[in-house]
């Protein structure tokens, strides 16, 4: 529509040209653009039949509108509904999120330490009550120049060919070594060395106890330990069956294959085997050293 086909003038007996029924519609829904709606309205005021016609088309316009309303906002909720109910199907589970590490702070007092199980009292076998009472000595007592025998003494050994040590004798050129059965007094080895250790070359007999002495020669003179007024050095030799009992714990289990030595009176490898766990920091390895060592002392 435009200006020409509305502002025109009729003449005498001529009727006006109307409005269309699509520029009615368009003016009454504001959708004609300014100037059309300037001359729309302009027409408006000139003509009472399309004034009637746009009242008509209005109220037909309103009774419609709710019904129609209604129904398009109806339609429109039921295709909302069912697409949310598609999308809320398909949407995958929530993963939920792993939850925050807690916070340490500076002030939260620690954990208190496990308590260190109290060590177990050790049985002290007979055998070594028994080497003990009847040698009646220390280990590495002091004799003639601080001569004095180390081991074995007052204990039971694993090897049949055990090594003997002592102390040495200022001016010594030369030892000789006696072991003796202790029930039978019959020799059972010894030997000649310029050292201070010592190991037999024949194996002893198993279940047996021995007693033996060190002469050192000094010159031409001799120095035997124990002398004749001292008390014999004993030891035992373990049987065949306590052997296998001990190397049965594994060799760097120390604190256990200490424990298993100990009960089983083998006292100089049991300490040995104790300080190797003590400096292990083994909690309990050095009261069971303490225990053990005091055996000898009773």
């Amino acid at each position: 529509m435009n200006r020409d086909d509305i502002v025109t003038f009729p003449g005498d007996g001529d009727e006006p040209p109307h409005l269309t029924y699509e520029e009615l519609e368009a003016w009454l829904d504001g959708r004609a653009g300014s100037i059309d709606r300037e001359l729309a309205e302009g027409h408006l005021e000139l003509c009472a039949r399309c004034r009637v016609e746009a009242e008509d088309l209005r109220i037909v316009r309103e009774s419609l509108a709710p019904r129609s309303r209604a129904w398009w906002i109806a339609a429109a909720a039921a295709v909302l509904i069912a697409i949310l109910g598609i999308t809320f199907a398909q949407r995958p589970a929530p993963v939920k999120p792993p939850a925050a590490p807690v916070e340490q702070h500076a002030e939260t007092p620690p954990a208190p330490s496990q308590p260190v199980p109290s060590p177990r009292k050790l049985v002290k076998p007979a055998i070594v009550t028994a080497l003990v009472h009847t040698s009646g000595v220390l280990r590495g007592a002091g004799g003639q120049n601080g001569f004095a025998l180390n081991e074995p003494v007052a204990t039971v050994v694993l090897d049949t060919r055990p090594q003997f040590r002592w102390t040495a004798t200022p001016g010594a050129g030369a030892y000789t070594v006696a072991v003796a059965d202790r029930e039978t007094g019959a020799g059972a080895a010894g030997g000649e060395t310029q050292s201070t250790f010592w190991r037999p070359a024949s194996p002893l007999r198993r279940g047996r106890t021995y007693t033996w002495q060190v002469t050192a020669h000094v010159g031409r003179e001799r120095r035997t330990m124990p002398r004749p007024t001292d008390a014999e050095a004993l030891f035992h030799v373990a049987t065949e069956q306590t052997a296998r009992e001990v190397e049965a714990v594994p060799p760097d289990q120390h604190l256990e294959r200490g424990i298993a030595l100990a009960e089983r009176g083998v006292l100089d490898d049991a300490e040995r085997e104790l300080r190797l766990a003590a400096e292990e920091r083994e909690p309990q390895a050095g009261v069971y050293l303490e225990e053990v060592e005091s055996w000898r002392r009773e």
